[in-house]
């Protein structure tokens, strides 16, 4: 494929002048420049866009600020677009004006799928100047280590490779459905449909596999809305996915405008009428994501749902310049859009609370799938700390009906193991570009669950491991935040590498079962190695801070390669922004992945997503679990014996089956009897009695 390419733009040569300078901190300085007419502005963009703006902010970390002052509604300080940000948190509430949805009707699949070349050429997307975190944070006093593992019976099986994908198929691509570099490839699975998207595109399909059942652009979803915002024609990236299970409903957004420097700047929000995306009919929501006293640009948006409500933060960036460069980050913003409204198509009600302050970057709001959290409880957003090795939680409790009563307080500061600053970029095999890892912000999603009333958040970051010369690696988390008190110490934490082996893992994301089992995706490559799909996990009763189920790719025997070409003029080093882990609402034990590859050496990139089925088998218990009768593995009360059997693809399930007592070796032990079919240990053959849930563990039985 010819690359075309972008024209330098002037302040290209900051982002390595920031890396000199990323230690000093100085205030965003004022900006006297007008902004320049909208139509002088070179848009002849790009199918090679490099992507941005995703800017880390230039703090200083040599310092941490606590931040525990909240202002009420109408009464936070108002920073206008010429003022430096204050440091500290100093939150202000507002109630925007309610959005009037639009409405598509009839079948999405008549809609386009293909994007256009016009489609492309609309986008208006600066350069991407990220400056890198600086490498002197502070621990916070006090902080504990990770706790050790506790004791525990010794396991019945040995631990296992995580399993291979059950289903793999490869979904959106640039030259079919791209928008620009990187893809921002994103996704979710709900009853029947997975749904994927990318810049800036959406693709629908089948979770069995196979080819889209359709695919479209954003514009081409929001043609003839007429909202009378850019929402109708000019949607420019950023994308999310997520999914209802509440509601069985899809939602999907990307952002919009048709003047990068001065806005106004769009949210467009669609939520599927139905819970069935393809003929069900979409509400369209074209929400202001700026305002008069916070005129910017709302970057690298990402959600979260949780029962009252959509929740989204965004990273805003005064983008006067026509760079919009790292300089004039001004703060993280925070909204919470009424679920309940945006499900049924009713005028939508929001609360949006500004931070203003610079000292907050890249705030994920929790998501939940599961047992939902306790009535009242606010969502937690969590973010990486610029000035100590700790996460950050905040509390955003929204109050639809009395806007006053809405609150947004924090931050918490949850204690993490030290860490280098992350590689960034890491280099793959020639002629492949480096590829960009957005060094240690945290990524999406921060997945909340409440298992047996334990309520936790499951978060992730690139980091360095152990020296500035070693791979990076991915921390991950689990954070107690039980009752609504969030506890500093984490229950568990680990910057996992893989035993330093010597590849970079990056680009994670994370989901976490109805029973505590856990699965991490990245991106793993090298100077060697061609960028691969990998994961990994842990089971829940598996050793706190370790990921024992080890490491497999996604694809295995798919050919990979590398990215090339320029992308602005400049080459294209731009990966992820995020990948997406997610667990299936039908079983709540099913992972989902999504992420990136080439195929080939060149621009195309391919977003293939995988089902990786791995069901805790509840019922295959101890004695003490099961209430045995005799003492003996798996012998039930009930007078059923569970028992785990492997299948040829080395799965394991639960079988039931009716049994009577054996005597050998003066010991009893229970064998199921072979009648009518009733129990059979090949469950490929024939269908036992009684078939629970699966997981995969390893060809051994759990009772011998």
């Amino acid at each position: 494929m010819t690359q075309q390419q972008l024209a330098p733009q002037p302040n290209a040569g900051k982002r390595n002048q920031s890396k000199a300078t990323k230690n000093t901190q100085s205030a965003p300085p004022v900006r006297n420049t007008p902004a320049a007419p909208a139509e002088s502005r070179d848009t002849s963009v790009i199918p090679l866009l490099r992507k941005g703006a995703e800017f880390r902010a230039a703090i200083s970390k040599t310092s941490m600020t606590t931040a525990t002052t909240i202002a009420a509604s109408n009464a936070g300080v108002t920073v206008s677009a010429a003022q430096n940000p204050p440091t500290s948190l100093q939150v202000e509430i507002t109630a925007p004006p309610v959005v009037v949805p639009s409405e598509f009707k009839g079948d999405i699949r008549n809609l386009p799928q293909r994007i256009t070349q016009n489609e492309r050429n609309l986008i208006s997307r600066p350069l991407e100047l990220e400056v890198k975190p600086s490498k002197t944070k502070q621990t916070l006093p006090g902080a504990e280590p990770a706790p050790p593992a506790p004791p525990r019976i010794p396991a019945r099986i040995p631990l296992a490779p995580m399993p291979s994908p059950t289903v793999t198929f490869d979904g959106m691509d640039y030259n079919t459905n791209g928008g620009g570099h990187p893809p921002d490839t994103v996704g979710d699975v709900g009853i029947n449909y997975f749904v994927q998207a990318v810049n800036t595109s959406v693709g629908i399909y089948n979770k069995t596999g196979g080819p889209a059942i359709t695919t479209f652009t954003f514009n081409t979803l929001w043609a003839g809305a007429a909202t009378g915002t850019p929402c109708d024609t000019s949607h420019q990236g950023d994308p999310t996915v997520i999914y209802s299970s509440q509601y069985d409903r899809f939602i999907i957004a990307d952002f919009a405008w048709t003047n990068l420097q001065n806005g106004p700047y769009y949210e467009c929000i669609a939520v599927s009428k139905t819970s069935n995306p393809v003929t069900g009919g979409w509400w369209r929501y074209a929400v202001r994501a700026d305002d008069a006293a916070h005129p910017w640009l709302p970057d690298y948006p990402k959600m979260g749902i949780w029962p009252d409500g959509l929740y989204m933060a965004a990273n805003m960036f005064d983008c006067l310049t026509a760079t919009c460069s790292f300089a004039f980050y001004m703060e993280a913003r925070a909204y919470a859009f009424n679920l309940a409204d945006l499900v049924s198509g009713a005028p939508l009600r929001a609360i949006v609370a500004d931070t203003n302050s610079a000292n907050y970057f890249t705030l994920l709001p929790s998501n939940y799938r599961g047992a939902p959290p306790p009535t009242g409880a606010p969502n937690y957003l969590v973010a990486e700390s610029n000035t100590a090795f700790a996460w950050e939680v905040f509390k955003f409790h929204a109050d639809y009906v009395t806007p006053a009563n809405s609150t947004f307080t924090g931050p918490t500061n949850v204690s993490q193991t030290a860490y280098t600053g992350a590689a960034d970029p890491v280099p793959a095999p020639a002629p492949g570009n480096n590829i960009d890892t957005l060094a240690d912000r945290a990524m999406m999603q921060n997945q909340y669950r409440n298992i047996a009333g334990v309520e936790s958040l499951w978060v992730n970051h690139t980091t360095g491991t152990v020296s500035a010369t070693t791979p990076t690696g991915i921390q991950w988390a689990q954070i107690n935040v039980t009752g609504g008190t969030v506890n500093p110490t984490p229950v568990q934490q680990q910057i996992f590498n893989n035993g330093a082996d010597g590849l970079n893992r990056f680009m994670g994301a994370l989901a976490v079962d109805n029973t505590g089992n856990m699965a991490l995706g990245y991106t793993a490559a090298s100077s060697t190695l061609a960028p691969d799909i990998r994961y990994v996990g842990r089971l829940a009763a598996d050793p706190l801070n370790t990921l024992p189920q080890t490491e497999v790719t996604m694809l295995p025997s798919v050919a990979r390669s590398v990215q090339t070409g320029n992308c602005g003029g400049a080459p294209c080093t731009r990966w992820g922004d995020y990948s997406a882990m997610t667990v299936d609402p039908v079983d709540e034990c099913t992972f989902w992945y999504t992420s990136l590859y080439f195929p080939v050496q060149g621009a195309n990139w391919v977003i293939p997503i995988s089902r990786l089925h791995r069901c805790y088998v509840k019922h295959c218990q101890s004695d003490a679990a099961s209430g045995a009768s005799d003492g003996q593995p798996g012998d039930q009360t009930d007078g059923r014996i569970r028992q785990l059997v492997v299948g040829n693809d080395g799965w394991q399930r639960c079988l039931v089956g009716l049994f009577k007592r054996h005597e050998r070796d003066h010991r009893h032990y229970a064998r199921p009897r072979r009648r009518s079919g009733q129990y059979c240990a090949d469950s490929y053959v024939r269908q036992p009695l009684y078939q629970d849930e699966r997981f995969r563990l390893s060809a051994h039985h759990l009772h011998r």
